[in-house]
């Protein structure tokens, strides 16, 4: 019984001996210029498919020119964000909801330095239209960096696209 447990065990060490050998085998001097050949070929770049031109349909009938109604910027603030500002290594700001609907922050997505962010920190997490809240943490594990932080926030079919320089 012993001379079989020896020779099983002197069979698994020559196979893995092969195996480590066979692992570490120099490559061939055809195997080399086939790879040097391979590497010293530039990619074929191929053009970018071309982006259709959206064209407003024209209206049937002219529709009556109404005058602009002018509205203060405390009754309906016109950006969806404002006060951005880097306080230890987070991103905070205020959230204001300029869509004519409720705004659920749950459903913002965010993006920093191309890093995606859901559910930001924030005072109130549903805004009704007009409706502003401070938030004290947008960019989440992002990292920063001391220029040019740039954050996309998109809700609700709106967007603001901000660059932040934390110094």
């Amino acid at each position: 019984m012993k001379k079989w447990i020896a020779i099983i065990l002197l069979l698994i060490i020559v196979g893995l001996v092969f195996i480590i050998i066979g692992c570490y085998k120099e490559p061939s001097e055809a195997e080399e210029n086939i790879t040097i050949q391979e590497t010293e070929e530039a990619p074929e770049e191929e053009a970018p498919p071309e982006i259709p031109v959206y064209t407003e349909p024209e209206p049937e009938e002219q529709a009556e020119v109404q005058e602009p109604v002018i509205v203060s910027r405390e009754e309906a603030p016109s950006e969806l964000l404002t006060e951005l500002r880097c306080v230890d290594d987070k991103i905070e700001g205020v959230v204001t909801n300029v869509a004519d609907e409720t705004m659920d922050l749950n459903d913002a997505i965010i993006y920093i330095n191309g890093m995606l962010r859901r559910n930001p920190e924030c005072d109130t997490m549903v805004l009704e239209p007009g409706e502003s809240t401070f938030c004290t943490n947008l960019k989440g594990f992002a990292s920063l960096k001391e220029k040019g932080n740039k954050l996309i926030f998109r809700i609700s079919g709106l967007q603001a696209v901000e660059i932040i320089n934390c110094e």
